[in-house]
């Protein structure tokens, strides 16, 4: 693995605290508000930076689920996304400072992630553009902050490479999971087998899936949006540069033990 996919996965593993929905201090976003932590609840926090948005561009971004679902539960929202984002800083604060507040290397960390962040190209990166935006305090929350901001940039590009590749999220998730050995009776996302298995003929028409495999071709295609991405996810980390990248790499590698 290279220095630059190592650092990538530090910041990954940083930025993933939002899904710890087990996590008490990440339950207590969401009981006030009557959300559920799992898949509604996910959904709403990290659309809330964005503000208020009519369902329909919400089931857009979040494309990789079925669009009918996620109108479906975030319909079921009552809370304002300035509620739901204010929630969401007090607990993912509290969940950051109980995870890392004690550990020496987290202020220095966070120091250089957010050195990546300054070189992010945010232009339509809606969801790194606006996790950008968010106030943090004390080091363990300006690590998360970076690092999710990192994150989400990435996922913005990721899904412009595969756009250009001529897949939809949806067709990326389905592809992505049967090339790691899933089925279409449990595709994950939310969706039905009826609903992967169309999906899967989609694919199976261009010649990328046969059955449930992965085809060469398909392989070949996805390896080339997985280039793309790094291409497209290059700015960030070439303004923290290499000796930047080894040292996150040396003070974040022990957190992923």
């Amino acid at each position: 693995m290279s220095d630059r996919k190592t650092a990538v996965r530090i910041a990954n593993h940083f930025a993933y605290l939002q899904f710890l929905w087990d996590d008490p201090a990440i339950i207590s976003i969401f009981e006030p508000l009557g959300i559920t932590p799992r898949g509604q609840g996910d959904m709403a926090l990290r659309l809330s930076p964005v503000g208020e948005i009519p369902l329909e561009v919400a089931a857009s971004r979040l494309g990789s689920f079925p669009r009918a679902l996620v109108e479906k539960l975030l319909g079921r929202v009552d809370a304002s996304a300035a509620d739901v984002l204010a929630s969401g800083i007090e607990g993912l604060t509290k969940a950051a400072e109980e995870a890392w507040g004690d550990n020496p290397a987290t202020e220095e960390l966070a120091d250089l992630l957010e050195v990546a962040v300054a070189g992010a190209e945010l232009d339509q990166r809606i969801l790194a553009s606006a996790w950008a935006t968010v106030p943090w305090s004390g080091a363990p929350a300006r690590l998360f902050g970076a690092a999710t901001v990192l994150r989400e940039h990435r996922g913005d590009g990721h899904w412009m490479a595969a756009r250009v590749a001529g897949l939809t999220p949806a067709e990326m998730h389905v592809m992505n999971r049967l090339s790691k050995g899933g089925t279409l009776e449990n595709i994950g996302h939310g969706f039905r087998p009826e609903q992967a298995e169309r999906i899967a003929e989609r694919l199976a028409d261009r010649g990328l899936v046969s059955g449930t495999e992965v085809t060469d071709r398909g392989l070949s295609l996805r390896e080339a949006i997985e280039t793309k991405t790094d291409e497209l996810d290059a700015p960030p980390w070439d303004r923290l540069g290499s000796d930047g990248i080894a040292r996150v790499i040396e003070l974040g590698s022990p957190f992923l033990d």
